[in-house]
């Protein structure tokens, strides 16, 4: 058990502390949320440890850190009149990540509190009442994330607020008839205020031009059991897609869908449920998609789908030959070299996950690709609840048929994992 002297002086050197570094001038430690969380004194006292967290992450906790060591000489002298001491203890400030943690575990409490609507409902209250919305989704980003993103940020604008969708670089080319709805040309000087992230819950594979620490809301329709990241966040399974979800937030709050949002809506749909393919299809699906149908692009599946250009035509009879099959799986490598040569970008190969699906006996697809030396992206689609085992055994996650995880190795291993895990499910 603690002496009652160590506790008192520990106790004193926080208040004292805390003090001196409220009444530095540096603006850096002003803007930082910072709590000295932990104090370690040695027996003779002469060797203090101060650990400091803060609210932006462990990386913040280290700058902080970095300022008050330089300023440490300045801090002990202060901290000695303080504590009327002859000669204070010398100090080290160390960063600590537990004020981070605390937020994401008060923040997983606090909302798995609320039933699913009422999440829901808390985050309507929060859109109605702030303004100046960045919103963001995942990389490489598909129909539902660009569909998701561009219907809450029309939405949005339609009852006077300033929202701004930030999309990455890399834009997959069939999705510009929806970005040809977002007009932000009168928003150049936005100043982003409150961030949204849609249709990820991870926060690595969020796209952010900066860094982004905290966002304050999160929907999601993965296969994920919480969100660390944002103040408020809304993640349902059931629903085929973030689209979806978005429809239901917008009846929510009375806000009226009009031809461009609906075929936002719908695209995303389209897009994640493979036109009404897969295992994620509701009922709800159904009833949502007619809601909206009357005023969606008539000509959507054709944009989406069928305007394939003529390189991607070609990589397909290529890839074709580079089947192999394990039973009832086919499994397919895509080099980056191969790639590379029919001139596509991540974003031409979103068909190929489901391309070996269509093969009569195949019901489990897994597809490789290379995106850098030893670093590989694994997508997997399957008819039987398989696709989301298997990656879970990779640290990835999805939906029950369609799902994905990212792997650094050596190409070998990461097939013999496969081959592996594939023999156990069999």
């Amino acid at each position: 058990m603690e002496h009652k002297r160590n506790r008192r002086l520990r106790e004193s050197i926080i208040r004292g502390t805390s003090s001196i570094i409220m009444e530095m001038k540096d603006h850096r430690l002003h803007e930082s949320v910072m709590t000295i969380c932990d104090v370690k004194v040695s027996s003779d006292v002469s060797y203090c440890k101060i650990y400091i967290s803060s609210l932006k992450g462990l990386n913040n906790a280290r700058k902080i850190c970095k300022i008050l060591n330089y300023a440490s000489g300045y801090i002990q002298t202060k901290l000695a009149s303080y504590l009327q001491l002859r000669v204070s203890p010398k100090i080290l400030f160390l960063p600590s990540d537990s004020e981070e943690y605390a937020f994401k575990i008060e923040n997983i409490i606090s909302m798995n509190k609320l039933d699913s609507k009422d999440r829901l409902h808390k985050i309507c209250d929060f859109l109605e009442s702030n303004d100046d919305f960045g919103i963001f989704s995942h990389i490489h980003a598909d129909g539902d994330a660009i569909g998701s993103c561009i219907s809450l940020c029309l939405l949005l604008r339609s009852i006077g607020k300033r929202a701004k969708v930030f999309y990455e670089d890399d834009f997959d080319k069939r999705f510009l008839f929806l970005r040809a709805f977002d007009d932000d040309s009168m928003i150049e000087s936005f100043n982003c205020k409150n961030y949204i992230c849609l249709d990820v819950s991870d926060k690595k594979r969020v796209y952010t031009p900066d860094d982004i620490v905290r966002f304050n809301v999160c929907i999601d329709h993965h296969d994920v059991s919480s969100c660390g990241f944002a103040d408020l966040c809304y993640i349902d399974k059931n629903y085929s897609s973030t689209c979806e979800i978005i429809y239901e937030l917008s009846k929510m709050m009375n806000l009226k869908v009009d031809h461009k949002i609906c075929t936002c809506i719908y695209a995303g749909i389209l897009f994640d449920t493979g036109r009404f393919k897969w295992s994620n299809v509701s009922e709800q699906t159904f009833i949502t998609s007619s809601e909206i149908f009357s005023k969606v692009d008539k000509d959507i599946n054709r944009k989406m789908f069928d305007n394939v250009p003529k390189n991607v035509i070609e990589f397909q009879s290529e890839i074709i030959k580079r089947f192999e099959y394990l039973d009832n799986c086919c499994l397919v490598f895509v080099p980056f070299n191969l790639w590379n040569q029919f001139d596509l970008n991540y974003s031409n190969l979103d068909f190929l996950p489901s391309f070996p699906l269509q093969i009569e006996n195949i019901n489990l697809s897994i597809v490789i690709k290379e995106i850098s030396k030893n670093s590989f992206k694994v997508s997997v689609r399957s008819y039987n609840g398989e696709a989301i085992k298997i990656c879970k055994n990779f640290g990835g996650g999805g939906h029950d048929n369609a799902s994905g995880f990212d792997f650094a190795g050596e190409y070998e291993n990461l097939k013999d994992r496969v081959v592996e895990i594939l023999k156990q499910l069999n």
